[in-house]
């Protein structure tokens, strides 16, 4: 038996709620297939597949082909009510938050829930920075940390030119008692090279094509 049931979404609490209804009320034998577009002009209709019973928030949002930040306000201003204890707190579970976001985006790219086309290179981080100075220097300052953390994620991750790569070098060192060999050290240089140069070509037409259709 089959049961169809339409309701729209204005936020991700919304979205999760109505996923997780829906989950309790089918057997350990059936399945919830969620039919969601995203709330832009002609975007695609995905069909979604959840398990049951619905697992967490944070296997829904890395599932899904919507990311939590559609719901959520462009701007939100949190303060520590001169706390420098609570400020402190908040620093650190932002920065979580960005770091756990970051490993995300990247895990979606791979799952293709993700485009390449919603990177963005250097001209459209300067374009972001630029309209978001607009609005104060804290807004300004909140965007360079994220920036800084997207940089120390991708500087951690295990590709040969990067901190990331060194440390697995040094882990095959502390193993083997010597380091790689010099032509596999070369050859993973070339090929990390090239993929940051074939990331770095993509985000810049990203940006050009931004430009061109006045989107940036």
């Amino acid at each position: 038996e089959q049961e169809n049931v339409e309701q729209s979404v204005q936020n991700w609490r919304e979205f999760v709620s109505s996923a997780t209804n829906a989950a309790s009320k089918i057997t350990a034998q059936g399945e919830l297939v969620l039919v969601v577009q995203n709330p832009t002009k002609n975007a695609e209709i995905v069909h979604l597949e959840l398990p049951s019973p619905l697992g967490r928030t944070s296997e829904i949002a890395n599932t899904s082909p919507l990311a939590q930040q559609l719901f959520e306000p462009l701007y939100v201003t949190r303060h520590s009510e001169g706390n420098p204890i609570k400020a402190l707190q908040m620093g650190f579970d932002e920065t979580t938050n960005m770091v756990v976001m970051t490993y995300l985006t990247i895990d979606r790219l791979f799952r293709r829930t993700v485009g390449v086309d919603q990177l963005r290179g250097p001209v459209g981080i300067v374009s972001i920075g630029s309209k978001i100075a607009g609005r104060g220097f804290s807004y300004l300052l909140f965007f360079l940390a994220i920036i800084s953390v997207n940089l120390a994620v991708l500087n951690f991750l295990p590709l040969p030119i990067v901190d990331g790569g060194l440390f697995l070098y040094l882990i095959y060192e502390k193993i083997f008692k010597k380091p790689p060999p010099i032509a596999f050290q070369n050859a993973a240089a070339v090929l990390g090279l090239c993929m940051i140069g074939a990331l770095f070509l993509v985000t810049f037409y990203n940006d050009i094509a931004r430009l061109i259709s006045g989107t940036v």
